[in-house]
């Protein structure tokens, strides 16, 4: 996570405008609540043998 999230999140930046959906969805995850829950994590893991 960039220590500029908070401030792009705030922007609407999670949101598509602008473009900046997937830069945030990589980079920004947290930030802008695209992360799962950390059942799904491990179940992830799980699948990948990791």
């Amino acid at each position: 996570m960039t220590s500029n999230c908070e401030n792009w999140a705030g922007r609407g930046l999670c949101t598509g405008k602008r473009g900046w959906k997937a830069y945030m969805e990589e980079n920004c995850r947290k930030t802008c609540g695209f992360c799962k829950s950390s059942e799904s994590a491990v179940s992830v893991r799980t699948l990948l043998g990791i």
